[in-house]
């Protein structure tokens, strides 16, 4: 399996750091972010080395906002997977990112259109 680098964007620290062991111990690197200002330092620092930047957060939220305007600037080329209720579907998780095809409780964004 690829191994990608994953920016994790959530607004629930318990969420963020159980869904980032999961995704390490699958071999990602995975950098987690539960603010604002850390998720638009990440991506202004290291956006052009992501390549999935996963989410638990909803986009009429003001991080979920903020996720996609950044996300769009800096990490162009990121595929976007929103998580609805990510902790009930942490195995998930992985199927989103080995396969093509995603299970209908993800939701996911390849462009920015």
């Amino acid at each position: 399996m690829r191994s990608f680098e994953i920016l994790l964007v959530a607004d629930n620290e318990a969420v963020a750091q159980a869904l980032s062991a999961t995704l390490r111990r699958a071999g990602h690197r995975v950098t987690s972010s539960t603010t604002i200002a850390g998720t638009v330092e990440c991506l202004m620092r290291r956006g052009s080395q992501v390549d999935v930047i996963m989410t638990s957060t909803p986009f009429d939220s003001s991080l979920g906002d903020d996720v996609v305007e950044y996300g769009r600037r800096f990490a162009a080329n990121a595929r976007v997977i929103v998580l609805p209720q990510v902790v009930a579907h942490v195995e998930d998780v992985a199927r989103a990112l080995v396969r093509q095809s995603v299970p209908d409780r993800l939701t996911t964004t390849g462009g920015w259109n």
